[in-house]
């Protein structure tokens, strides 16, 4: 048998596994050759030695058999490891006294890899399971189904809270197997559950993507699913997420689409909260922008849905981006009434960890430009700091911008420089073209400002081209008007 398999470790150890538990062979090699060698000899490589492992095991141990193929419906790809209990909640027609002894076997076969304390297959070995929980025409079988199902409640249950990347990906695992068995609406349910963390009782695993810098992953998602699910609230809620995720990577005219559409279920459906935010996510699109007009109308239409209501909370938010639009527009007393007015009711505005982080940042652009640095250095401070806390990337990235605006008017170019290159990075990582832009239109504001006027140039061109093809014509003269002033053309 060694000479057969050329002394392969994983085909011996497996061949160990199998004929040395007394449950099967008892340590009888000659035994399990004889019964097995003509199916062996038809194939020696390793995949066929799996094969013939798992058929031992369903003639010998249906039990264990049954786990081992059940344990092909997880992917070992984001999540390369299963934990214990989810090897568990795959033996729902097995008594709960024997699910340990099961694994145990299991583990002795050499079928299944352990580390760290978690279980993984072998590609060979899931290739194997998968094929046993799906039919002649590659459909998942009742079982199959099942077993995805059973995996996607274990993930759903137990990943509680939602603080690292690690912590996303798992969670995700719920949806991925939704999608494997073509449950749409119930893959569709995991984008928008909510779990509790630090800084939200309620942020949905979509908010969380994003948070985390995840936005092409949750983008290719929800589109793959939204035109599977019912008109409703989940229909609402799902262009809604998405409407964000286009407006954080710059795809404004997408984002104010999908905003629209939510604002269109959420009417016909009587859904006040999605309502109003709608307006408010709009207006957020339009100063990005730049126009600035549009968006102060949309949060005053949200501010009249959700003023003396249970999601006053929006109007705080609203005011936040008032106080910056007033500022925009040269209204100063307007802007510092609306600053009085988010800090009069500022822990309204910790309701979701974007409104936090993104507060920040609103409130810093609003000092910019009323030409208050201490106040401003300590709302850019605040935002880095809250990024860090909750791992949010893109208000890290916006913070750093902030930060080289001020060291730029320090005449720190050194450190200033350092900022740009840091969030220009994050930026391009995450593929959010409309911060990136404003990344460059900075960074060459600080070179202008140096005197390095090549440089400049380099990054208004980039800035330029950017806010060209999100179709933002006002941004475009904003930047020009710019670099104009600094005497550059």
């Amino acid at each position: 048998m060694r000479n057969f398999y050329a002394g392969n470790p994983e085909a011996m150890a497996k061949l160990e596994g199998i004929i040395s538990d007394r449950d099967n062979f008892d340590g009888d090699i000659e035994a399990y050759w004889k019964k097995y060698k003509h199916t062996s000899l038809a194939n020696p490589d390793l995949k066929h030695l799996t094969s013939v492992q798992i058929d031992c095991l369903q003639d010998h141990q249906p039990d264990v058999y049954k786990l081992l193929c059940r344990m092909g419906c997880y992917r070992y790809q984001a999540v390369p490891t299963i934990p214990h209990e989810g090897l568990i909640c795959l033996m729902w027609d097995v008594l709960e006294s024997q699910h340990n002894a099961i694994v145990e076997r299991l583990k002795k076969y050499s079928l299944i890899k352990l580390t760290k304390g978690e279980y993984y297959l072998h590609p060979a070995t899931r290739e194997e399971a998968v094929s046993r929980l799906k039919d002649e025409c590659g459909k998942w079988t009742e079982e199959g189904k099942e077993a995805n199902r059973k995996a996607a409640e274990f993930w759903t249950n137990n990943i509680e809270t939602i603080i690292t990347t690690r912590d996303g990906l798992r969670a995700f695992e719920a949806y991925n197997h939704y999608i494997a068995i073509k449950e749409y609406e119930l893959a569709s349910n995991m984008i928008i559950k909510r779990r509790g963390n630090y800084w939200q009782h309620d942020e949905s695993l979509g908010n969380v993507f994003y948070r985390l810098g995840l936005l092409e992953s949750i983008k290719s998602a929800i589109n793959a699913v939204i035109n599977h699910i019912p008109s409703g609230y989940g229909l609402s809620r799902i262009h809604n997420i998405l409407g964000d995720v286009y407006w954080l990577m710059g795809d404004i005219p997408r984002a104010i689409c999908s905003h629209e559409r939510s604002k269109q279920i959420a009417t016909e459906f009587d859904l006040k909260e999605l309502e109003a935010v709608a307006f408010f996510n709009i207006g957020l699109c339009q100063i990005d922008l730049w126009e600035i007009q549009s968006a102060v109308a949309n949060f005053e239409k949200c501010i009249q849905l959700t003023k003396d209501t249970i999601y006053r909370y929006y109007t705080i938010e609203s005011y936040c981006y008032l106080s910056f639009s007033n500022s925009v527009l040269g209204f100063k007393e307007k802007s510092i009434d609306f600053v009085g007015k988010v800090f009069q009711e500022l822990d309204l505005t910790k309701n979701s960890a974007w409104a936090t982080g993104y507060r920040w940042l609103s409130l810093g652009r609003t000092y910019i430009n009323l030409l208050d640095l201490e106040k401003l250095f300590e709302m850019y401070r605040n935002a880095l700091s809250y990024s860090e806390e909750s791992h949010y990337l893109q208000v890290k990235a916006n913070s750093l911008i902030g930060l080289a605006m001020i060291k730029r008017m320090q005449n720190d170019w050194e450190q200033a420089i350092s900022y740009h290159c840091e969030s220009i990075g994050i930026f391009k990582h995450m593929g959010a073209r409309c911060d990136l832009a404003e990344a460059y239109f900075q960074l060459g504001l600080t070179y202008q400002a140096m005197g390095e006027h090549n440089q400049a140039k380099e990054y208004k061109a980039k800035a330029l081209e950017l806010f060209k093809q999100m179709e933002a014509p006002k941004q475009c003269d904003r930047v020009n008007k710019a670099f104009e002033q600094g005497a550059i053309k």
